[in-house]
């Protein structure tokens, strides 16, 4: 995401491309773009440059991304080691939401790499419960580029 820097008499130039415009992401990245610039010894001050990418710097993010798997695969037949656990309930408030973030969480801290879903027709609340929200307390918008959308993380 970043096009240059450079550095001349402690004043620090830094550009940088949004994977879309209106990122929901753009205000953090700028922030902790200029934190970190600011960090380097000798840098007394830093122009934060935005810009968005094209479509050709949007699809080397994404293969770089991909690390190499293809676009799409079906991540479900009968050789992967994905597996898919549906925590459902008839009746709401008896603490589906719950129960999901801390199998998450436990399967993460057992070394598994774990994704989830909340598919809540009546509103999520995974965000909340992992403390995955932004600056004005609302939960984030996911982070998309083209096909591919980048998941919040909160265990890494």
């Amino acid at each position: 995401m970043v096009r240059g820097a450079r550095v001349e008499d402690g004043a620090a130039r830094v550009e940088i491309a949004l994977t879309v415009a209106g990122c929901p992401a753009a205000a953090r990245i700028e922030s902790d773009v200029r934190s970190a610039t600011l960090s380097v010894p000798g840098v007394s001050s830093a122009d934060i440059v935005v810009g968005v990418m094209d479509a050709t710097e949007r699809g080397r993010l994404t293969e770089m991304l991909r690390a190499g798997r293809p676009a799409r695969s079906m991540p479900f037949g009968p050789d992967s080691l994905t597996r898919v656990i549906a925590v459902t309930s008839g009746k709401g408030g008896v603490g589906k939401s719950t129960l999901t973030a801390l199998l998450a969480t436990t399967l993460a801290a057992r070394g598994l790499r774990v994704g989830l879903i909340d598919a809540d027709v009546h509103g999520f609340s995974i965000p909340g419960i992992l403390g995955l929200l932004g600056p004005d307390g609302a939960p984030p918008q996911p982070t998309r580029i083209d096909d591919l959308m980048l998941p919040r993380s909160r265990t890494g």
